[in-house]
């Protein structure tokens, strides 16, 4: 692994750890500067995308899950991964009829 790697993978890591404590706009930073190392990993920008979307702002994480697919042509799991946190979000926010659609369209 080269230094350009291994400090890429430390700015991703540190995303993960502030995304567990839920210091979503901190965690975005850090994806970032994990996707300027190595821009083309598409985890640093899925990392990015799930903090945004955790945030409630699908519309801005969208493009970003979009991109991640872009660099992995085997990412469909980031999109799934994307529309699951999405209907976990209506959920808890009490909007069961969308979450619910969003559900059976994801089988």
């Amino acid at each position: 692994m080269t230094v350009r790697n291994q400090i890429a993978w430390h700015g991703h890591r540190r995303g993960e750890a502030l995304m567990g404590e839920a210091r979503w706009q901190e965690a975005i930073e850090a994806f970032k500067r994990a996707d300027a190392w190595q821009p083309d990993d598409p985890e640093h920008v899925y990392g990015e995308a799930l903090a945004v979307s955790r945030m409630a702002q699908s519309s801005s994480a969208w493009p970003l899950f979009v991109r991640a697919a872009d660099l992995d042509p085997l990412a469909n799991k980031y999109v799934a991964k994307y529309e699951a946190a999405k209907a976990d979000w209506m959920a808890r926010h009490g909007r069961m009829e969308e979450a619910e659609i969003i559900r059976k369209m994801m089988e």
